[in-house]
């Protein structure tokens, strides 16, 4: 069995901070949609779950690459699973343990979920995506 190796393809470091800065976008938009402060305590534990099951999954992904394609997208949808059943065991923690409102807490794991899981898939893709070649071109040339 042979691998392709892409060590250098996929940015970890890139895809954190974008990452990061994708999560803080969502819980200042969600934090000044919310005006009672339970549910503010609710939408930042949420929030803040969903960011760090996010970067816990970068060091998972990048492994997957090094090894080749098969392996990344394995990697990938390996974590992106374990991510989804954390975030939802961590929803219900923080709705039925801590005492968060449940309505809340839900809904901003999914809202944080989505936009960092399209983060993660367009770094994955450009990563894993054959270099562009270019094109020949079509005028004539003296």
């Amino acid at each position: 069995m042979t691998h392709d190796p892409m060590p250098s393809r996929f940015h970890p470091i890139a895809a954190g901070v974008t990452l990061t800065l994708t999560a803080a976008a969502c819980l200042a938009i969600a934090w000044l949609a919310t005006a009672d402060p339970a549910s503010r305590w609710g939408v930042c534990y949420a929030a803040g779950v969903v960011w760090a099951l996010s970067l816990a999954s970068l060091p998972i992904v990048s492994a997957g690459f090094r090894k080749g394609p098969q392996a990344a997208a394995s990697a990938f949808l390996a974590a992106s699973g374990g991510r989804m059943i954390l975030a939802m065991v961590a929803a219900l923690v923080g709705a039925l343990v801590l005492a968060l409102p449940a309505r809340p807490t839900l809904f901003m794991i999914v809202a944080v979920y989505l936009p960092l899981l399209a983060v993660e898939v367009i770094f994955v893709y450009r990563a894993a995506a054959p270099p562009a070649t270019p094109r020949a071109s079509t005028e004539p040339t003296a």
